[in-house]
């Protein structure tokens, strides 16, 4: 005969065990976070007092690696991703695997994190130094004395070839920190863009140069104070900031120029009749005196 069915058997008792492996490895969980979460809390604020101290943060501010706001704003926020860091890596005791790949993941997060403040400090002092050398050189002035400080919208151009240096240091740690984090398209996309700064800066360069060169050599020519010589000066004012800005744009990615060179064939052949037609008005006076003294000779 079947024996009856126990309801304290083998069943109840796998499912009493289980419940009670449950409730025991959750109370670990809670115990293990809450103990984790005080160390890291006490961690975290000794890491906050000392990347506040006074003398660290001036430094930081003086050597122009970041605005004082900046700087508190980071350490706060670095801070407390440590907190919780740490708080994740007491809890992989357990050998939960959800748990370990948090920490991986914030592992490579932190890691970003890092880079990215590095890379955005020690940028800060590289545009400070780059800035303060332009300026001692007097480039700002020699642009205003040429009339060029205003082609850059109103940016002074130190701060504008500084700050193009900075974000590229800035954009290396940052290309650092996304192979950490193993995104392929962003770091490629990162990996296109460092190529194309140091590009972008020598067409800037050029463009400046021939700006540099355009209005010197208009000045000149202007200074001679002939009929013809501030037509002769707009001639070769276009010319030289259109051969600037046709070596330029390749630098920038744009290496479709045919249109600009069609565009300068047809401003050449102005110039040349502007040109013609002021040195025929220019030239009309003498020549006509030197026709007058040829004809009373005769």
């Amino acid at each position: 005969m079947a024996s009856p069915i126990d309801p304290l058997g083998y069943a109840g008792m796998d499912f009493f065990n289980i419940l009670v492996s449950s409730v025991a490895m959750s109370l670990k969980l809670i115990a293990g976070f809450l103990i984790g979460y005080l160390i890291a809390v006490v961690i975290s604020t000794v890491l906050n007092k000392i990347l506040n101290l006074g003398e660290l943060k001036h430094s930081v501010v003086r050597h122009g690696a970041m605005s004082s706001k900046l700087w508190a704003s980071s350490t706060t926020f670095l801070t407390s991703y440590v907190k919780w860091y740490i708080t994740v890596a007491i809890l992989t005791v357990f050998n939960i695997t959800i748990i370990h790949e948090v920490f991986l993941f914030l592992t490579n997060l932190l890691s970003f994190i890092i880079l990215f403040i590095i890379g955005l400090g020690l940028g800060g002092v590289v545009f400070k130094i780059i800035k303060d050398a332009l300026e001692s050189l007097g480039l700002g002035v020699e642009l205003k004395k040429h009339n060029i400080a205003g082609a850059f919208g109103g940016f002074e151009l130190s701060s504008i070839l500084a700050g193009i240096v900075k974000w590229y240091i800035v954009l290396l740690f940052i290309g650092q920190g996304i192979a950490k984090l193993n995104l392929v398209k962003l770091s490629m996309f990162v990996d296109e863009l460092m190529v194309y700064i140091p590009n972008a800066i020598l067409g800037l360069l050029i463009l400046i140069v021939a700006l540099l060169l355009s209005n010197l050599s208009a000045g000149r020519i202007r200074s001679r104070k002939t009929p013809i010589s501030d037509v002769f000066a707009l001639g070769v004012e276009v010319v030289i900031v259109f051969f600037g800005v046709v070596i330029a744009l390749p630098k920038f990615g744009v290496h479709n120029v045919s249109i600009l060179e069609d565009s300068f064939k047809i401003l050449s052949i102005g110039v040349s009749l502007g040109l013609g037609i002021a040195i025929g008005l220019g030239l009309k006076e003498p020549i006509s005196k030197l026709g007058e003294k040829y004809r009373k000779e005769i």
